[in-house]
């Protein structure tokens, strides 16, 4: 999002914008409550007042070492996947796409879970052997490309793969004030953009 968010600082100087962490326990009453106007998720839970933009669809693959037997697998199973540590993100567990989709769904949990807070350090845990995780391709990508690690498709959750649509979560009492709707208009722009690269 940040070539969008460049672009919306040409067009809106006077807009501050700040981020917070995806780590917050309830985001979603936070941006209810107006603790802070826009919410990147993927998980558009219904609550008044609330409206939802599906941004892009990505897929979640499984990321191992290039040392790991699963790397080899011709099919991988969420008992194959149980064996492991799982390592993640501190957040509850059923925003968590692997667990949401995948093991509470089939009624197993894995063998046990990590949690880092940083993107490189999660990478670097699976790296070195200590576990297993599950992150989006346009996360997991660029560590794949430099050769850290390797990623799988998560055929067990689906044909396809895992795959699940990010939202920008927003109130709807904002949509039409000049500075948000010219957001919402970038963003959709954006989101036609990378729709279109994906199905070429």
């Amino acid at each position: 999002l940040m070539p969008l968010l460049n672009l919306y600082r040409q067009h809106y100087p006077d807009v501050d914008l700040d981020f917070a962490s995806g780590f917050e326990a309830n985001p979603h009453e936070l941006l209810q409550s107006a603790e802070f106007d826009l919410l990147i998720t993927a998980d558009p839970i219904a609550l008044k007042g609330i409206e939802y933009f599906p941004i892009f669809e990505y897929e979640s693959r499984l990321v191992l070492s290039h040392t790991h037997p699963l790397v080899r697998a011709e099919n991988i199973t969420v008992q194959d996947l149980a064996e492991e540590t799982l390592i993640t993100y501190p957040v509850d567990k059923h925003r968590l796409d692997i667990m949401a989709k995948l093991f509470i769904p089939a009624n197993i949990q894995p063998k046990s879970i990590r949690t880092t807070d940083l993107t490189q350090m999660l990478i670097q845990l699976v790296a070195s052997g200590r576990g297993i995780a599950a992150l989006p391709d346009w996360v997991v990508n660029e560590y794949e490309q430099k050769g850290w690690v390797a990623s799988r498709r998560l055929s067990c959750a689906a044909p396809n793969g895992l795959r699940r649509t990010l939202y920008a979560g927003y109130r709807a009492e904002e949509k039409d004030k000049s500075y948000f709707e010219g957001f919402l208009k970038q963003l959709e722009k954006f989101s036609q953009k990378r729709s279109s690269y994906y199905s070429s």
